[in-house]
């Protein structure tokens, strides 16, 4: 699973989170970073992703990984972009569901195990 998350703290609590449940992780802290590791192989089984990034928003990773990937992972966005039009614009950009911050651990786990059958 592919952590993508600019702010430091953020992305290693959720990677701590993951990891504790028993997924395997990586995390890059910016969209193209994202970018690279996504096409990487063995690709990620799943990429949470943040939206907002100095480099590449994660709404344009979002789009470039759906659409240049042939079976692109589940993306799950987590953002602190939490009005209606926000939610919609990631799902206008292809993500699997959207997560607003802040969230609790639980939360963050039911999404991604939700998701992480999707991937299989």
């Amino acid at each position: 699973m592919l952590i993508v998350e600019d702010d430091d703290d953020v992305r290693w609590l959720v990677e701590l989170v993951l990891q504790r449940a028993g997924l395997s992780t990586d995390s890059v802290n910016g969209g193209r970073p994202a970018l690279d590791a996504a096409r990487r192989a063995p690709r990620p089984d799943m990429i949470v992703l943040d939206v907002e990034m100095d480099d590449l928003n994660g709404l344009d990773v979002c789009r470039e990984v759906k659409a240049s990937l042939p079976a692109a992972p589940p993306v799950l966005i987590m953002s602190g972009n939490t009005t209606r039009a926000d939610i919609a614009a990631g799902y206008a950009a292809g993500c699997d569901d959207y997560l607003t911050k802040p969230f609790t651990s639980a939360e963050l786990l039911r999404r991604v195990r939700r998701l992480l059958p999707r991937s299989a």
